[in-house]
């Protein structure tokens, strides 16, 4: 199954901070964890935003009811 993955960060910077979201979609092994995919979401930042505070996240099926396209 397909997911969207959103991810919401910050990070303090001079004269405040750098915020920014990442969106992916990502189709996980069996027995992946949500754990698994936000580790996942946060290696794929920049390497600027190592050390961002996560502000918000979430991992949905990426499909409508009702099924397919």
């Amino acid at each position: 199954m397909e997911l969207l993955v959103i991810l919401s960060y910050s990070k303090p910077a001079p004269g405040g901070f750098v915020t920014g979201t990442l969106w992916r979609t990502l189709t996980p092994y069996p027995d992946t964890t949500r754990e698994d995919v936000l580790l996942w979401a946060i290696d794929q930042l920049p390497p600027e935003m190592a050390g961002a505070t996560v502000t918000f996240f979430s991992a949905e099926p990426n499909a409508l009811a009702g099924g397919g396209r």
